[in-house]
């Protein structure tokens, strides 16, 4: 078990291409980001999974484009 936040990894899965902005840029700052935009729903779902992350959120629901697709896989 993690004994502080300093020890929490948080990767971060990018479905979309990176556009350059300053919010993508603040989450690569902050934490390790996987481009898995060009991936097919299979292959993002490999990746991921390689990983070895335990929970996966998708918060592109909040967005009104949800990745249900690949979360499914």
């Amino acid at each position: 078990m993690a004994s502080g936040w300093n020890d929490l990894e948080v990767p971060l899965f990018a479905t979309t291409p990176d556009d350059g902005g300053p919010i993508r840029q603040r989450l690569a700052t902050a934490a390790t980001v996987h481009d898995i935009a060009g991936l097919t729903a299979t292959q993002a779902a490999r990746h991921i999974n390689d990983t070895g992350i335990e929970v996966l959120f998708d918060l592109n629901g909040y967005c009104g484009r949800d990745n249900a697709d690949l979360l499914s896989l």
